[in-house]
């Protein structure tokens, strides 16, 4: 046994935490000094022992869905580990101080991890990850955004939090995300407090500065406090884009114009209080003949506290795939909706009193759920 090189603990009940014995993390493995794949996926346990760091070899280190709170500094002399997976600990609160230490470390997974407040310093050491699922902004020397900068060989998913302590906008240009063409899905996101002092327009500077490379499928921007979106956003050379989420950002007035992004499957729009008008700007085009939206499938409105008025009726090729429609809470949203939707099969719409009419032209629809309008509507209705 002392010569295993793979220990994966494997779940044995269909549940969601399973039981470790404290034997198995305290007597066992540190005994596996040749283990180069240790997962511990799913069991319920808090803390590893420090004799973690022994293992010398190990090149794999899976605690996902763990109820960890920390790991011990001694797993920063894990100079071989190539992926740490730390998904779902929902009750980590840090990182190692040394992980920085870990040059040889690919892959970083935190994503899911609610607790985590800080990063250690100078992550932009870790210069061979390839995946890194969160980086938190935070203040103080090695902490800031510029870590990002030497992280050049990053893939796949990216999420950016804290952004409101960017404390020079030059720094978030030099992160240089337009060269890091193999990030396809990033979210970038600010402080939900808009009661302290934030500079909106430094906000815009730094929003503006983060643009990504044109390959991005999927983009979130949550609690930005700007007036405006930069021009990126909505920009129809972003051919492959087809999530985009722009959630609780309450200074925006008027939403950009994404219309025109030729492959959008799903959009979310979501806590935009300061849009009171959504109209032809919206949908990016220069003529009533143009299309707009032309591949989009789900559409999602929610907490849209102070729009009135959807202007559409000028336009004849709007929204021709969409499939769902989901509005929740637009209170003083009157008026009509869009009114041919020729593919859409769901409609759901809650919360919204003053609307009083349902678009005209619905041959598609098989589920239709009307809650809490005008009392003509709220009846559920399933066909």
């Amino acid at each position: 046994m002392k010569s295993l090189r793979t220990f994966l603990a494997l779940p044995v009940l269909p549940s969601y935490y399973h039981q470790l014995s404290t034997k198995v993390l305290h007597e066992f493995v540190p005994k596996l000094r040749c283990l180069t794949v240790l997962s511990l996926a799913g069991y319920c346990f808090d803390e590893l022992p420090s004799s973690i760091g022994a293992l010398k070899h190990l090149r794999y280190l899976n605690l996902s869905y763990s109820e960890i709170t920390m790991l011990p500094e001694s797993s920063s002399k894990l100079f071989n580990l190539q992926t740490l997976k730390l998904c779902g600990c929902r009750k980590l609160t840090k990182l190692p101080t040394g992980i920085s230490n870990l040059i040889n470390l690919m892959h970083l997974d935190i994503s899911d991890t609610d607790s985590m407040q800080e990063m250690p310093p100078h992550m932009g050491n870790l210069t061979n990850l390839h995946s890194f699922s969160k980086f938190i902004v935070g203040e103080g020397h090695g902490r800031g955004i510029m870590e990002l900068m030497k992280l050049s060989h990053l893939r796949g998913e990216l999420r950016i939090t804290g952004l409101h302590n960017v404390a020079n906008v030059r720094d978030s240009e030099l992160v240089n995300l337009k060269e890091k063409q193999n990030i396809d899905a990033l979210a970038l996101e600010w402080i939900g407090n808009f009661h302290g002092v934030r500079n909106l327009r430094d906000e815009l500077q730094v929003l503006n500065s983060l643009q990504p490379h044109q390959n991005l499928h999927k983009l979130s921007v949550k609690f930005y406090g700007g007036t405006i979106f930069p021009l990126w956003i909505g920009d129809p050379k972003f051919i492959n884009m087809m999530h985009l989420e722009l959630c609780n950002c309450p200074k925006i007035t008027f939403l950009p114009p994404v219309g025109q992004l030729p492959l959008l499957k799903k959009l979310s729009i979501l806590g935009m209080d300061g849009v009171k008008e959504v109209g032809i700007e919206f949908y990016g085009v220069r003529s009533s003949s143009a299309k707009a939206f032309p591949s989009l499938k789900t559409l999602t409105i929610k907490n849209m506290v102070e729009w009135e008025q959807w202007s559409s009726e000028e336009l004849q090729q709007i929204f021709i795939n969409l499939r769902e429609l989901r509005m929740r809470n637009c209170p003083k949203l009157v008026g009509k909706l869009p009114r041919f939707l020729p593919s859409l099969e769901n409609l759901d719409i809650c919360d919204c009193p003053q609307l009083v009419e349902l678009p005209e032209i619905l041959p598609s629809v098989c589920k239709l759920k009307v809650e809490k309008c005008q009392e003509m509507f709220l009846e559920v209705c399933v066909i």
